[in-house]
């Protein structure tokens, strides 16, 4: 069912946006910019995750089945980014406003959360369109339409003591990569995000107001990549191994994403 659900908000917000944009231009003024800058939640949760090494054991051999192999092997704490259940997790959103034309407004939203292990950053699009736009109070439906990105950083790569760095893996083009000691190491999750609700506005001044939202988000996951500067390994690389020193697949699965309630209480800014 969400599926449907997904498209069909993001039909609407499109179409939202699209129709404001097209009236704004028939009146061919520029548009005055607003922007709005608070506090928000984002619904989170993501499960499936578990403690790794990066080995290069295809083409060295197992240190622990051959004392002489040059295998090399870097670990990836995965598991303390699974969340126990779905939470909210707390951040900062900064909002571009364009007033078009009518009791609309088209709107660019980015936002930053932090939790745990987890940083999440979201991205989107879309129109506020207010039923009550009155001079100093306005209520309105923003819908948007964007993308969720998820990252957890490890830090400086460090090869783990008694292996032979660096770890050298055939890419997914038969490349050579190489993760040398002091290289970033990161696992990263993306997807497509989509939301509603109902916000409303009380302008104290005439360039000054207060903005509050209640709404819905909806958000998943694709597949993880584990990354390195530009080098990418995906999760189902038979180089991601469980920690023990053998050869078996990790396993790892995650799933998850933003799906619940979501809000915001901010300050509007007239430009």
């Amino acid at each position: 069912m969400t599926a449907p659900l997904i498209r069909a908000l993001a039909a609407i917000g499109t179409t939202a946006l699209l129709v404001s944009t097209a009236s704004a231009q028939q009146h061919h003024r520029t548009p005055p910019n607003q922007v709005h800058v608070g506090v928000a939640v984002v619904p989170f949760q993501i499960e499936g995750l578990v403690d790794a090494h990066i080995s290069d054991w295809e083409l060295y051999g197992l240190k622990s089945q051959d004392s002489t192999s040059e295998e090399a092997r870097v670990s990836l704490p995965l598991d303390e980014g699974n969340t126990d259940e779905l939470g909210l997790l707390p951040g900062v959103r900064l909002g571009w406003v364009y007033d078009l034309a009518g009791p609309r407004t088209a709107v660019a939203e980015a936002g930053v959360h932090i939790g745990g292990a987890m940083t999440v950053v979201t991205a989107q699009i879309g129109a506020d369109m207010f039923l009550v736009d009155g001079k100093n109070f306005k209520i309105g439906i923003p819908i948007r339409v964007g993308g969720i990105y998820a990252t957890m950083d490890f830090g400086d790569l460090e090869v783990i003591e008694g292996y032979t760095p660096p770890v050298i893996l055939n890419g997914p083009d038969g490349e050579e990569q190489r993760f040398n000691n002091g290289d970033t190491l990161k696992a990263e999750l993306s997807g497509p995000m989509v939301s509603a609700g109902l916000a409303a506005e009380a302008w104290l001044t005439p360039q000054l107001g207060l903005r509050a939202e209640a709404g819905f988000s909806m958000g998943f996951f694709g597949d993880m990549k584990i990354r390195s500067g530009d080098q990418d390994i995906p999760i189902e690389s038979n180089a991601i191994v469980k920690p023990d020193g053998s050869s078996d697949s990790a396993g790892l699965a995650p799933e998850g994403g933003s799906v619940g309630l979501s809000g915001f209480a901010g300050i509007v800014y007239r430009l």
